[in-house]
């Protein structure tokens, strides 16, 4: 599995972000692009912010969906004729569909990190990490791997006192993967997951909570200038309680019960063989998981070369040990998910894997 960067270096970069990041709500009606003269990309001006802001990979996408220009038309634009593409979005935030918008801004670099709708709720890093990180501690857990990527957070732990044999000399642990991201990726996730020691590949399974970032409208009113976002009062006390039930989600992975009974599972895998074409049955998951020919041909490596048993439980582990070759630590993240989600099929799921002809 991907290692990531430390947690220390992760903490730091959070807490700069925390400490850098902005939000305004702004109406388009009062945003301007322009096709900056010493730069080759367009930059943003915010009504009544001084700094003009470039934005990120990421950001950019956000500004194509709510303008509803088609992303490769907005990279053409963006690449061969920035003007073209700020007369472009000018129009549609003024005159098409002008819309209330929150914009997180890093003043590090005067950098748009996001465009969001206003009904977006900021469920941040630092928060989480503070949430979560003194229940890490207190139950002794072993951080294996952690990240904070463009798109998202992620905390990938381990508990020794979880600790079993899937099967003979094939030894797991079981942890949690924390992930969230505070742009606009996707939803705040706590899933269980599984480290094996032979290999040290990573797998997640099913999620155990899930919260969308989903809340009230920022309300802004003005469309001359834009207005620093401030969560008031309401959102700080709920806030508050959910950080509660995060941490109440925490502890209760790692139950002692819970852990025997996913130990159970995982030692059924070891029993159903492929039956059919190994690699149709591949074929079979590259549709399923959406994976690419070559995503595709290192998963029927791994598992044709890598020693495991023709399986569900060696196909899973095949998959997870792909994720190490994903040069994208959120792809690779992708791959141990698939791998959880290989282990949690029906049987009539699996039965059409394992008979592909």
């Amino acid at each position: 599995m991907k290692t990531g960067r430390s947690i220390s270096e992760l903490a730091q970069e959070v807490r700069e972000i925390r400490d850098y990041g902005k939000d305004f709500s702004v109406d388009t009606r009062a945003m301007e692009s322009f096709d900056a003269v010493t730069s080759t990309d367009v930059k943003f001006l915010l009504g009544g912010v001084d700094q003009p802001h470039a934005a990120t990979d990421l950001a950019h996408g956000q500004i194509a969906a709510a303008a509803k220009i088609p992303k490769a038309y907005y990279d053409r634009m963006r690449g061969e004729c920035p003007r073209l593409l700020a007369s472009n979005i000018n129009h549609w935030w003024t005159e098409g569909d002008p819309k209330k918008r929150l914009v997180r801004t890093d003043s590090r670099d005067n950098s748009i990190r996001a465009f969001l709708s206003d009904r977006y709720r900021p469920l941040d890093n630092f928060e989480l990490m503070s949430a979560v990180m003194p229940q890490f501690e207190n139950s002794n857990l072993e951080m294996k791997s952690c990240e904070l990527t463009e798109s998202r957070l992620y905390l990938k732990a381990v508990s020794p006192r979880l600790t079993g044999d899937v099967a003979v000399g094939d030894t797991v642990q079981g942890g949690i993967v924390v992930s969230n991201s505070e742009v606009g990726q996707g939803s705040l996730r706590i899933d269980e997951f599984l480290y094996r020691l032979v290999c040290t590949n990573g797998m997640t399974q099913e999620t155990s909570v899930r919260k969308t970032h989903l809340g009230r409208s920022t309300g802004v009113d003005s469309v001359d200038s834009a207005s620093e976002f401030y969560k008031d009062e309401t959102r700080k006390l709920d806030d508050a309680a959910f950080w509660a039930k995060i941490r109440d989600a925490v502890e209760a992975i790692f139950d002692a019960k819970r852990w025997e009974e996913r130990l159970d599972q995982l030692r059924e895998t070891t029993e159903r063989r492929i039956e059919g074409d190994i690699p149709q049955a591949v074929e079979v998951v590259q549709r399923r998981f959406a994976m690419s020919d070559e995503e595709t041909s290192d998963v029927l490596n791994n598992l044709i070369r890598g020693g495991d048993s023709l399986t569900q439980w060696g196909l899973a582990n095949a998959i997870t040990r792909a994720a190490e070759n994903r040069s994208s630590y959120d792809r690779a993240t992708e791959f141990e998910q698939f791998g959880g989600r290989l282990i949690n099929l029906k049987p009539s799921e699996w039965n059409q894997i394992a008979t592909a002809a």
